[in-house]
């Protein structure tokens, strides 16, 4: 499979293909940014896919990075964002997010969260608890009985760490 057909924009479309999976294959589902793809972003795709068969990633769009990390951000946009995160071994699908909602625990987030989750009918939701949409997607997993993984990072490295690290630099 080449990386370009690993990549979904439509939820649905992605939902549809997984269809052929269930039963057979327990699917897992994380949730990300992953502007500046680090060590710390590496380990939570290992892990998560550790505890699945299929590991789908759901990439924020670009109105959400900038609502979450700063108007400079993000540096690359979802499409190159999605390319890089397809081409790990671990990742099976990459969903493009193409709603701005998730950006924190709201209604209006949790409407937006269940709509993808509903879509896609993973086995699993694994989530880091550093995700401003932690609380949001463990109220999901009680109420539609979804298996709900908790990452705990125990030394986070942060993007946006490392942008201001390099800002820093005089070079």
């Amino acid at each position: 499979m080449h990386n370009q057909d690993k990549i979904f924009s439509e939820a649905v479309k992605l939902g549809n293909l997984l269809g052929t999976y269930r039963g057979s294959k327990q699917i897992g589902m994380i949730f990300g940014t992953f502007d500046i793809v680090h060590i710390g972003h590496i380990k939570f795709i290992n892990w998560a896919k550790d505890h699945c068969d299929i590991l789908i990633v759901a990439l924020g769009n670009d109105l959400l990075v900038k609502a979450n990390k700063g108007p400079k951000r993000p540096l690359f946009n979802q499409d190159v964002r999605a390319e890089v995160i397809s081409a790990l071994k671990d990742v099976d699908f990459v969903l493009k997010m193409d709603n701005p909602g998730f950006a924190n625990d709201t209604h209006e987030a949790k409407n937006n969260i269940a709509q993808i989750i509903d879509s896609v009918k993973p086995d699993i939701l694994i989530v880091g608890r550093t995700d401003n949409s932690f609380e949001a997607k463990k109220e999901y997993s009680t109420t539609h009985k979804t298996e709900f993984l908790e990452y705990a990072n125990t030394r986070p490295i942060s993007s946006t760490e490392i942008i201001a690290k390099l800002e820093s630099l005089e070079i």
